[in-house]
Parts: structure tokens; C-alpha cells; sequence
């Protein structure tokens, strides 16, 4: 029997490299005949307030794949309410962060609604849907999809803890209801981690699996030198959840014993962070 595989997902899958569903797509993508994936591409540089109240997409066909681009509305240049934030002092950068982080509840319902309008026409009816989902915003797109018939089966994949990205007291409450709405209703939750599958423990309906991201490190023996001397290195997206700072403040107590301790840190960062985290 002919099957389809559609992907959603909030992460700029052509602008970015190296994350879990590159991987679910190379690996899953030959096993079906028609491969759909809709994605939220990040907001452009430059972008008008005018281009803010639209939904833009765009069709872009690799090989067998077909890539829906979805720009929806209230959706900022990658980086722009950080940078403005981070402008601010004292109290009002607080007040500021935590209001737009509030309004951020607007913009994760009409990625939703988005997601959920482009990847209904980007799918054929005459043949079974799996539809895998990566974060709660596409899961909850995928939910909608199988309630009106288009999607056979819905798997919510939690890569992540989404509140943990969140200053808002009240976003973070509306981020974890969701998480726990997607997991409840989606005919499958792989969860990338132990901490984050035990949080669905006491929810309703949900049907969780364990499908690490990365290496079983208790497969591999620790191996003590003395050369080269330790070299910390991070790779990844540099903000104020990445840890770096805590990572510093840990490197004060090492450096006395450890000389030689060094850190690199390599990946995008916004100007203002950049400057918070330059030697003094």
C-alpha cells in the first residue's frame, strides 16, 4: 500500500544543519512514497511591521521531498525581542521580557494555526498519513489535522523541555499545558530523555517511549590525561538558557587546581549577549 510521510516542525529545517529531523528525514524519507515537510522558517532580517500581520509560504522541492517554507504572522527577525530586551536596564528590560514573552503566547497559536493550513493542502487524501511532529506547537498542528480525518496516525515528538525557553510566568504555564495536551492526544510521544518522558507520567492518555538524541555515554570508559591539558569546548545556539554563565562561574573554582582549563565556544550569538559574556 501506497503511505505518505508528512514532517512539522517550528525549526528552519533548510536553515539549519545537524538537528534530529535532518536525521528522521534522510533515514524515513525512503520508505514512504510522497514526503511532505512543513516547517516555521525564521523571520527575516530586515522584515516590516506590515509583513508581520502575514503568512507567507513558500514550495521548495528537493529530489523526492517537498519543503512548505511557512512564515506566519508575529514572526519576528531571529533575534530582534532579544536584542531590543537586552537594550533596556534595570527594571523595564524585566518588565519588557516578561510582557513580550506573554504576547510570545499569541504568536505560538498562530504558528500553530499556520502550520496546520499549509500542511492540510501540502498532503494527498488517497493514501494513509503518518505525520511525525517535532515540539508541542507542531504536535498540536498534527492533532488538529488527524481530528479532521487528513492524518491516520499523529506522533509527538518531545525534543524538548519548551517551557525552559520561556521568561513568563504565564507563557511557561501555557507551554507546559500544551506539552501535556500534545501528549495526551497523539497516538505516540517519543521523548529524547528519561527527565523529560516523567513529567507525562500522571497525564491521561499519553503513550510515551524513550528515543534518545545523541550517544549512550555509559557506552564509552572515561579516559584520565594529563595532556592535552582540559578544553572545554560548546557548539550550539550562545543565549542566556545555553549555560555558558554557569559554566564560567564553575571555571572559577577549577582554574586553581586546573591552570590550563580553557573553553571555546562556538555558534551564533546576538550582539547584546555577546557583549554580556566579554572579559571584564
Amino acid at each position: 500500500m501506497m503511505a505518505q510521510l508528512l514532517i512539522i516542525t517550528t525549526l528552519d529545517v533548510l536553515g539549519r544543519r545537524n538537528n534530529r529531523e535532518h536525521h528522521v528525514i534522510a533515514n524515513l524519507a525512503p520508505r514512504f512514497d510522497r514526503v511532505a515537510v512543513v516547517f516555521r522558517r525564521r523571520g527575516r532580517p530586515g522584515k516590516k511591521l506590515r509583513d508581520l500581520l502575514t503568512d507567507e509560504v513558500e514550495v521548495i522541492r528537493k529530489g523526492a521531498i517537498t519543503y512548505y517554507a511557512v512564515d506566519p504572522k508575529l514572526n519576528p527577525p531571529e533575534g530582534a525581542v532579544r536584542e531590543f530586551v537586552h537594550g533596556r536596564d534595570g527594571w523595564l528590560r524585566k518588565a519588557l521580557a516578561n510582557t513580550l514573552d506573554s504576547v510570545g503566547i499569541l504568536r505560538d497559536w498562530l504558528t500553530i494555526r499556520a502550520l496546520t493550513r499549509v500542511a492540510k493542502d501540502a498532503v494527498a487524501r488517497d493514501m494513509p498519513i503518518l505525520c511525525e511532529a517535532f515540539g508541542p506547537w507542531a504536535a498540536m498542528a498534527a492533532i488538529r489535522l488527524r481530528q479532521e480525518g487528513v492524518v491516520a496516525r499523529t506522533v509527538y515528538v518531545d525534543r524538548d523541555f519548551e517551557p525552559g525557553f520561556m521568561r513568563s510566568p504565564l507563557r511557561r504555564t501555557w507551554a507546559a499545558h500544551v506539552e501535556a495536551k500534545a501528549a495526551s492526544q497523539a497516538d505516540l510521544t517519543l521523548s529524547i530523555g528519561h527527565r523529560l518522558a516523567a513529567r507525562f507520567a500522571g497525564v491521561a492518555g499519553a503513550e510515551v517511549r524513550i528515543s534518545p538524541t545523541g550517544v549512550d555515554g555509559a557506552q564509552f570508559t572515561p579516559k584520565r590525561r594529563t595532556h592535552p591539558p582540559p578544553h572545554l569546548v560548546f557548539v550550539g545556539q550562545v543565549a542566556a538558557w545555553s549555560g555558558i554563565e554557569e559554566v564560567l562561574q564553575a571555571m572559577q573554582h577549577l582554574l586553581p587546581e586546573v591552570p590550563d582549563l580553557r573553553l571555546t565556544v562556538i555558534g551564533p550569538c546576538e550582539d547584546a549577549y555577546r557583549r554580556g559574556l566579554a572579559p571584564r
